[in-house]
């Protein structure tokens, strides 16, 4: 048993079926709270097979076998209900993930968006003509990736906007800032949770501002 966080700065959080409370920091790896006997259990990056392999865990979503998935600093990796082995998938800083379908983990990384198959344990190729922006050389700088209930993208990024992707018709749009347009975002630096809210064909985002 530990007590308390293993570090302050928390990065992510997410609760698991059985009511655990996953929390996940920027220096002091994974801590699981459990709400009935109000105690902590650390995971810390470590040497041995099995061992979380991160120290930064950027976010975490559960699919619907009850996987958790982590997006960490040192790749994407996953700890099944109960057990306490996480394995690495793809070796890549994972900024942000989405399970869409039960399929597929979409990955925002710093070098771009990658989509992986869960059932096939692969990433696979986008069949996209928008190579330039998947490209992992690209270094667009994703920071969210979120799919709306009609399968359209939304991707956040550093620097670049928000991104509005429609996989069916591969439909690329950029929305940036332009002083110049009363009703465009206000700042091209896109770092929050997505808020989407489609019976009044809106999207709400937090952007953050110095």
């Amino acid at each position: 048993m530990d007590f308390g966080l293993s570090d302050d700065f928390v990065l992510s959080v997410a609760e698991d079926v059985d009511g655990f409370i996953w929390i996940g920091t920027k220096g002091g790896g994974l801590n699981r709270y459990n709400p009935e006997t109000k105690t902590f259990k650390w995971y810390r990056k470590g040497s041995k097979a099995g061992n979380i392999q991160s120290n930064r865990i950027e976010c975490m979503q559960t699919d619907s076998n009850h996987t958790l998935w982590i997006g960490s600093e040192d790749g994407l990796i996953s700890k099944k209900r109960n057990s306490e082995t996480f394995t690495v998938h793809v070796k890549v800083h994972v900024r942000n993930i989405y399970i869409s379908e039960g399929r597929y983990i979409w990955i925002g990384t710093t070098n771009g968006l990658f989509r992986y198959n869960i059932e096939y344990a692969r990433l696979d190729p986008l069949p996209t003509r928008h190579k330039d922006f998947f490209d992992k050389e690209n270094n667009i700088g994703i920071t969210r990736v979120f799919e709306d209930s009609k399968g359209i993208l939304w991707i956040a990024t550093n620097a670049n906007g928000l991104f509005e992707y429609h996989k069916n018709s591969d439909k690329l749009i950029n929305h940036t800032h332009n002083i110049e347009v009363p009703y465009s975002i206000s700042g091209n630096q896109v770092r929050a949770r997505l808020f989407i809210i489609r019976p009044q064909k809106t999207v709400w985002l937090v952007q953050y501002r110095e």
